[in-house]
């Protein structure tokens, strides 16, 4: 149910998710995978999903069009360091935590999501830009000694959302 390659020839594990079967509900990703591949996810049936702390990158629209995905879990010592544009675009995801080690959100990763009520950054800096989110009312950075958001990164109608940050 999940296809993988190698990113390199000269490596001995498949560390690239590149597909998986549209039907799978629930999935937690090897520990030999380091990228999970532009659209791997995508339009699938999936509602649940692992990432665990080998996983450095998400690709282009990983996640596009996930209706039914409610829950995006990553490991707490989680290596994951980049999130590509429109990655979660049209999921059905309520909350998120990204890890300590996101650093940038990029253009549109949770634009179009009607369920999301709870976005938490656990990095001590973050950058967020280009129309980012879009319809989340709580925001946390509770470890954040530096935070950067583009004008462009909320709406011009964005009214009553909340920036939380811990001194």
């Amino acid at each position: 149910k999940l296809v993988a390659y190698k990113s390199n020839e000269k490596i001995d594990v498949f560390d690239v998710l590149a597909f998986v079967c549209r039907d799978v509900k629930e999935v937690v990703i090897p520990e030999s995978i380091k990228i999970i591949g532009p659209n791997a996810f995508s339009s699938g049936q999936i509602q649940r999903v692992f990432i665990p702390s080998s996983v450095r990158s998400i690709g282009y629209r990983a996640f596009c069009q996930c209706s039914q995905l409610k829950s995006v879990e990553f490991d707490d010592n989680s290596e994951l360091e980049s999130i590509s544009d429109q990655s979660f675009v049209l999921s059905a995801i309520e909350r998120i935590c990204f890890p300590r080690k996101i650093k940038e959100i990029d253009m549109s990763n949770l634009i179009v999501n009607n369920e999301i009520k709870n976005i938490e950054f656990l990095g001590d800096e973050i950058s967020i830009h280009k129309i980012s989110f879009l319809r989340c009312s709580l925001y946390s950075f509770p470890n954040a000694r530096k935070v950067i958001i583009d004008e462009k990164s909320f709406p011009s109608y964005f009214k009553g959302a909340f920036l939380f940050f811990r001194p």
